[in-house]
């Protein structure tokens, strides 16, 4: 907890940087076609000035359930991730952000 307190009190030097992914799916009603995309931006914390950005359509292949985020979106955002670390070896992100519900999901297990 310690840890967390230094952090919210901008007790960082400026090589913590923090990455925030996610992806969006859309299904048309019409043609029910999922069109994905993924995003990340990557921020020095203690001035919270992006340094990196990046957003790709994506292919997603396992079906939504409920609670299973991570089966569907996970593969997308490790490649995403792995494109992150290729392009900005400098900027190594100390904590990455990622949206999933899991159990907190309504539909959740």
């Amino acid at each position: 907890m310690e840890d967390v307190l230094n952090v919210l009190n901008n007790d960082v030097d400026e090589s913590f940087y923090v990455c925030g992914l996610d992806i969006i799916s859309v299904t048309s009603k019409n043609s029910n076609i999922e069109v994905s995309s993924a995003g990340f931006v990557l921020c020095q914390l203690a001035t919270m000035e992006i340094v990196y950005e990046n957003c790709a359509s994506v292919h997603l292949t396992t079906p939504y359930r409920a609670g299973h985020l991570a089966e569907r979106q996970g593969p997308s955002l490790v490649k995403f991730y792995r494109q992150l670390e290729e392009e900005t070896r400098r900027f190594v992100p100390k904590v990455l952000l990622i949206n999933g519900n899991g159990l907190l999901h309504p539909g959740g297990n």
